[in-house]
């Protein structure tokens, strides 16, 4: 992990969370407990604010970014997919953002709603809670259904679980380690 100060702005990191080594964390974040950051996510709060609570996780290659006195508030136990980008926006507890989905400027994401893969949430739309959004433009499909609700809360328990796992099971080991003869 690199963590980076910028000006007075350093990164305020609970001793329960797992950043990947190779994740970047600058300026005005806060990482509280059981969070799970993965390689090659990006949280960017240099000139502005980034929260994010307890349980959630933000997975490989996500970019969260703010823009001047901006901030991003990511929930309890939310789940922010693999190549998700968020800008200036809040996502409730217990959501979930879908692979390669974009949530712009000032949206509002409900609790334990799920926004599809790969969907883009416009400048200020508003998903109400146990809502599924879809499409580009992003748009109603459903609602979230108890099984579905009963599938986030299961997700994101796997990466609770796995901010606790990794600091004990992750270990560089050289490329010479790897190399055999395959079947």
């Amino acid at each position: 992990m690199v963590t980076y100060a910028f000006g007075n702005h350093v990164p305020k990191i609970h001793p329960s969370a797992w950043i990947h080594p190779r994740a970047d964390v600058t300026g005005n974040v806060t990482i509280r407990q059981d969070v799970y950051i993965g390689s090659g996510a990006i949280l960017r709060g240099d000139i502005g604010e980034i929260h994010i609570n307890a349980g959630a996780a933000i997975l490989e290659n996500a970019i969260l970014q703010v823009s001047p006195g901006n901030s991003i508030r990511i929930g309890k136990n939310v789940t922010v997919s693999v190549g998700v980008a968020l800008h200036n926006c809040e996502i409730a507890d217990g959501a979930m953002i879908g692979i390669k989905a974009i949530v712009s400027d000032y949206a509002y994401i409900g609790e334990e709603s799920i926004i599809a893969e790969g969907a883009a949430v416009r400048s200020r739309t508003r998903v109400e809670s146990r809502t599924v959004f879809a499409g580009v433009p992003a748009k109603e499909i459903g609602k979230v259904t108890d099984e579905q609700a009963q599938f986030l809360r299961a997700i994101s328990q796997v990466y609770r679980d796995l901010a606790h796992s990794y600091p004990f099971k992750l270990k560089e080991i050289p490329l010479q380690e790897c190399i055999r003869e395959i079947p």
